[in-house]
């Protein structure tokens, strides 16, 4: 899980948009 965050916090610099929309899903009450 550790690892997912930070790459996924890496990939934030390249991909800002993409990081915002997978926040958007996350925080759906569907979502899971």
């Amino acid at each position: 899980m550790h690892r997912f965050v930070v790459h996924a916090f890496i990939r934030t610099k390249t991909e800002p948009s993409l990081w915002v929309l997978a926040t958007y899903m996350f925080r759906q009450p569907s979502f899971g």
